[in-house]
């Protein structure tokens, strides 16, 4: 960055770092903050430089996605770092539309925020519908991701546990959810 300081690639590689070594150290609260930090950072400069770098956004938003991470390891409500991050991947995917890892970062943020409302006795369904899109649009793009039947089948199993909390028929979900599981586990292997 020092001889390159317009180099979003730059930037964008040095937030990855940052991120990288913060994901590492969440168990130090302090520590993984400051790499964050300075990640945001990074990732805002790449796409201050270019604002056409779906991959710029899309990291930060996994980035928000570790912070979320730290914050429900402390029991502070997540949402909003989630909603932000859902909302830099849907940036990622306005500049590239078949950009699959934009699609499983929402998912995977649907995830962890479904994760939480359940635990804090919260109705999930927006979060499950728009998990559930993401992951179904990556099918859409690459009928063999693994990945997407996984999330597909987590966020299920979690609707069903939900399902279960609230004495509603569960049946069809949790069907479904192994179904998705199945699915990946052939393409993947168990």
């Amino acid at each position: 960055i020092e001889h390159h300081p317009d180099d979003s690639y730059a930037h964008e590689s040095t937030g990855i770092a940052n991120f990288r070594l913060a994901e590492d150290k969440l168990n130090n609260n302090k520590f993984a903050r400051e790499l964050l930090t300075s990640a945001y950072f990074n990732f805002t400069n790449a796409t201050n430089i270019n604002p056409r770098f779906p991959w710029a956004y899309n990291d930060h938003a996994i980035a928000l996605l570790a912070e979320s991470k730290l914050q429900q390891q402390n029991n502070s409500d997540p949402l909003d770092s989630i909603t932000k991050a859902v909302k830099l991947a849907e940036q990622a995917l306005e500049i590239d539309p078949g950009y699959i890892y934009a699609l499983n970062t929402i998912a995977l943020a649907s995830l962890r925020a479904t994760t939480w409302l359940i635990e804090h006795g919260q109705n999930p369904a927006h979060w499950i519908e728009n998990g559930l899109r993401s992951a179904e649009r990556s099918l859409q793009i690459n009928k063999n991701y693994s990945f997407a039947y996984g999330n597909i089948g987590t966020i299920l199993m979690n609707k069903s546990f939900y399902e279960f909390l609230t004495n509603t028929d569960l049946t069809n979900t949790r069907k479904a959810a192994v179904s998705a599981c199945e699915a990946m586990m052939k393409i993947s292997g168990p």
